[in-house]
């Protein structure tokens, strides 16, 4: 549904649209790719702790996926100067 609603906008008023498989590779994404003055909203999960993926559940957990994140861009935007 989300894809769909991006399509329908022209490409002249969207910008680019990402799409990930793996939900914690899109954060890390989202993070790194935000800049001074950006927000990033991870929405979608909230408070759950876990992962449906074919009927599995497995832990997971948004908050600490993006503290990670945060900590691992702000570590790479150190040691480039």
């Amino acid at each position: 549904a989300m894809l769909q609603g991006a399509a329908s906008v022209p490409a002249h008023e969207r910008g680019e649209v990402r799409v990930f498989e793996d939900r914690a590779a899109a954060v890390e994404a989202a993070v790194a790719l935000a800049r001074p003055g950006d927000t990033v909203l991870v929405a979608g999960k909230g408070h759950e702790q876990g992962q449906d993926i074919a009927g599995v559940v497995r832990p997971f957990d948004d908050r600490q996926v993006l503290r990670e994140a945060v900590q691992k861009t702000q570590a790479l935007q150190k040691t480039q100067g």
